[in-house]
């Protein structure tokens, strides 16, 4: 379940499409709070568990620390992957475009893309569509109590965007992706 990688692979195919990046939400998701984790900050929380005598017997749900509303959020997506501002036109409850229907069908898209920058064409399948289009459908704000961890002395605080961005790097350098985006850029 990777919100950066999944974002990753529909910018680049809107991109390679020619569309905007489309806010696969609605109102209401697009306006509520919510907070994001990442595997290096789960993994670090589940070797301070197991290390932490004195938390025996505690449920956790770990975050980042970090509140984000993704109308803040998405204008720096949008400009990292090198598109204009679109002007989100949201329905309140309705996602304007789901995910998990939409990509799959966009997935020859990929192919072509992946076979003309000899990249890995099953790479595809490495995102979670149903997970991403769930989390951007929500409507309620989604935070973690981050106090507790503080007060159990776990406060590794991390701030979304940069995390996205240094995710996006490292599996870009792999697959390619962020040249891609760029040279997409320059075409589009």
């Amino acid at each position: 379940m990777n919100f950066a990688v999944t974002i990753a692979f529909y910018a680049v195919i809107q991109k390679e499409l020619g569309q905007p990046l489309y806010f696969p939400g609605n109102q209401k998701s697009w306006d509520r709070i919510s907070d994001h984790s990442t595997a290096s900050n789960n993994a670090q929380f589940q070797l301070w568990a197991v290390l932490n005598e004195n938390i025996e017997h505690e449920i956790f749900n770990i975050a980042n620390g970090d509140f984000v509303r993704l109308r803040d959020l998405w204008p720096k997506i949008e400009n990292y992957f090198g598109f204009e501002h679109h002007e989100q036109v949201l329905q309140e409850n309705e996602a304007q475009l789901k995910l998990a229907e939409y990509m799959p069908k966009n997935r020859h898209v990929w192919i072509r893309l992946a076979e003309r920058e000899h990249l890995e064409t099953n790479a595809f399948d490495y995102a979670t569509w149903s997970f991403a289009g769930t989390n951007n459908e929500r409507i309620i704000s989604n935070i973690d109590f981050f106090c507790l961890f503080q007060m159990v002395h776990f406060a590794r605080q991390m701030i979304v965007m940069a995390i996205l961005v240094k995710l996006v790097n490292s599996v870009g350098q792999r697959l390619s992706i962020h040249s891609m985006v760029m040279l997409n850029a320059s075409i589009v």
